[in-house]
């Protein structure tokens, strides 16, 4: 199983004493590098369960129950149009606001 790498950055002006400083989460997905703003950052896990939904999207992986919250889980993969990756890789879920919804990306390497 492959683990996945995430990291928390903060950008230049922060480090040279910025009033303004903001901090990323960063994943790589296939060879490319990603961030987002972590304050956006809810939760990073390993799901154990995600509900197909019929006719959705291709992107769409599912939806899954969080903390009683209704979430669609997006392929990250599929939505960049990579090739899919062995299914004995691992995955993980990462929840992100959007919009004051939650949202998750299935980040796979």
């Amino acid at each position: 199983m492959t683990t996945h790498k995430l990291s928390a950055v903060e950008d230049e002006d922060n480090r040279q004493g910025s009033a303004d400083h903001i901090q990323y989460v960063t994943v790589v997905i296939g060879s490319q590098l990603f961030g987002l703003p972590i304050s956006q950052v809810h939760d990073v896990f390993v799901p154990e369960k995600v509900t197909q939904v019929p006719l959705a999207p291709p992107e769409v992986e599912g939806v899954l129950n969080l903390r009683g919250r209704i979430v669609t889980a997006i392929n990250m993969r599929r939505k960049l149009h990579l090739k899919p990756n062995d299914a004995d890789q691992g995955m993980m879920l990462l929840v992100l606001s959007t919009k004051g919804s939650p949202m998750a990306l299935l980040l796979m390497p």
